[in-house]
Order: C-alpha cells, then structure tokens, then sequence
C-alpha cells in the first residue's frame, strides 16, 4: 500500500490571492518604474505590460511579485509612519 505524505503548508506562507489583494490595496501609481528598475539591478528585464499583468494576476511569476511586494511592504510602512506623525500632532 502506497503512504502518502501530505504536505501541509507553513502559517506563514501567503497564497497568490491573498498577495495580489496587498498589492491591490498598497502599490500606487509609478509601481511599474520602481519594478522594472529593481528588477534591472537583477538581471532581469520585464516590460511595463508584463508587471502590470503580474500584478492583477493574469501571470503568475514570484520573482516580480516578490518585487512588487517589497515595494508595497515600503508604502505600507510610509503610511504608518505618515498616519502616526499627523495623529500625534
């Protein structure tokens, strides 16, 4: 008799889904510069249409999301820190 291993994932790892609605909700306009220069500094050579794309989820590629993320990660913290100041004033 076959055992099979069920793998069950991490607490921490993120679906593709619930990825794409952070990018949704904290990637604002001139993303897609910010992407492709990071992604340049790696080699790597996408076009505007292709990242775009990426982010609404009709491509699926973790390399430029991860990118993506770490920029929306950025705004996210900016609007903390932005909300904080004008709450303490």
């Amino acid at each position: 008799m076959t055992n099979i291993i069920k793998n069950t994932p991490a607490k921490n790892v993120h679906s593709h889904k619930e990825v794409l609605e952070f990018l949704k909700e904290h990637l604002k306009y001139g993303y897609v510069k910010e992407a492709k220069s990071r992604l340049a500094k790696k080699d790597l050579q996408y076009s505007s249409g292709s990242i775009r794309n990426i982010k609404s989820g009709i491509v699926e590629d973790w390399i430029v999301l991860n990118v993506l993320a770490e920029i929306a990660l950025e705004n996210q913290k900016a609007k903390r820190t932005v909300s904080q100041l004008i709450n303490n004033h």
